[in-house]
């Protein structure tokens, strides 16, 4: 009997321990810098500086910086719009949507990633309109592997 309840609190302890330290690459690695008005947004370097864009997210009181492009950790490549994707991704079949950024998932599972665009936008004067994805500001030339 103590030999079965020392077994059950280890895997207890496994268990907790896997859901503390999991980490899933394939979640969305999009940039969100969150801001409580349109000002503090368009007034940040992440706009004003980046060229990045000032989104208006599903609260519609909340304002976000959103930078899609980065290379995630397992080496894919994110990008603002679909168009960027295919243009960059030598596997267009691999291009999809996670989070509020497309992927060429060369290296994570497409399955896993949920698609949240943003919808709406705004500018310096803080006027709301629909989300235009900014142009592809990478200085890549060589497509991504795939």
């Amino acid at each position: 009997m103590f030999v079965l309840s020392q077994a059950v609190i280890s895997v207890f302890a496994f268990t907790v321990l896997l859901n503390v330290f999991y980490f899933d690459p394939t979640q969305s690695a999009e940039t969100l810098t969150n801001f409580t008005s349109c000002n503090e947004c368009t007034n940040n370097t992440c706009y004003t500086q980046n060229n990045n864009s000032c989104i208006i997210l599903a609260d519609n009181s909340t304002y976000s910086c959103l930078m899609c492009n980065s290379t995630l950790v397992n080496g894919d490549t994110q990008f603002y719009s679909l168009h960027d994707c295919y243009g960059a991704c030598m596997n267009k079949s691999k291009c999809t949507c996670d989070g509020a950024c497309y992927v060429c998932a060369i290296h994570s599972d497409p399955t896993q990633m949920v698609c949240s665009m943003p919808t709406q936008m705004v500018n310096t004067t803080c006027i709301p309109a629909p989300y235009v994805p900014p142009k592809n500001t990478s200085s890549k030339n060589s497509p991504t592997s795939g």
